[in-house]
């Protein structure tokens, strides 16, 4: 808080991308850019009754917000989507991927159509969109990626295996892209632990969700806005010297050697 007058708006007039805002994380991560003074471009795919609360929400408060549908297994729609929002705001200054799918297969359970999808949704539209936008960022000579990995990608887990293996390649995509296009774009990724979206196991099973928070460290599972304030951080000129981190959210749980 400044006194005697108002607190800074950490992304005042930047211009961001974020996919996958129906709920969850993606939903926190909007409102809480839009908050800080940004101009946000809210994707989704099918949950569109989602994204037009949130695009409400953020309108309501007086703030920029614009709902795209987006295929983020095809680079056709991504390219399209993001070719939108150039033309709509001039630029795009941070790019946000969010949009994931968790199926819980083990590694002889897994199905192909499983493995395709995870991998397309998961890596393949992270990698394009950040492709894509890089292009744009570099003719600006400035940018920021910030991409939704998870804590599994540090454990060796049977269980949902895919999905781990997808979190393992957006490590890798993350400090690849910072270290190519260093100086002028920011790269970093964030891995939350259990975080209760609509996704989750711990947001619908009270049971699991006991087991689970007394086994993390500081017996807390997040909340998407814990991810949402990282995200700005990592969006802000306070991060202009943080690139390739990848940045766990979890509670402490990695620090606790188990599978």
């Amino acid at each position: 808080m400044i006194f005697g007058g108002r607190s800074k708006m950490k992304l005042r007039d930047k211009i961001a991308f974020i996919t996958g805002c129906g709920d969850g994380i993606g939903k926190a991560i909007a409102l809480k850019f839009a908050e800080e003074g940004a101009k946000v471009i809210i994707t989704y795919n099918k949950n569109k009754e989602g994204i037009l609360r949130v695009e409400r929400q953020i309108m309501e408060k007086g703030k920029g917000a614009f709902a795209l549908q987006l295929d983020i297994s095809s680079v056709e729609s991504i390219e399209s989507a993001i070719n939108i929002a150039i033309e709509k705001f001039g630029r795009i200054d941070i790019l946000v991927n969010n949009a994931g799918i968790s199926i819980r297969e083990d590694i002889l359970e897994t199905k192909e159509e499983s493995w395709d999808q995870t991998m397309k949704v998961n890596l393949k539209g992270c990698f394009f969109c950040s492709q894509i936008a890089v292009r744009k960022m570099l003719s600006q000579r400035e940018g920021k990626i910030i991409n939704i990995s998870s804590n599994a990608a540090n454990k060796i887990r049977n269980h949902g295996f895919a999905y781990t293996l997808s979190k393992v390649g957006i490590d890798y995509l993350t400090k690849s892209f910072a270290l190519t296009f260093a100086p002028y774009i920011n790269v970093n990724a964030i891995a939350p632990g259990h975080t209760f979206t609509p996704m989750s196991l711990t947001t619908h099973d009270e049971e699991i969700r006991k087991r689970v928070e007394g086994e993390i460290p500081l017996h807390r599972i997040n909340s998407p806005e814990d991810i949402a304030e990282l995200a700005v951080f990592l969006a802000s000129e306070s991060a202009r010297n943080i690139t390739g981190e990848v940045i766990k959210v979890d509670g402490g749980d990695s620090l606790i050697n188990k599978r």
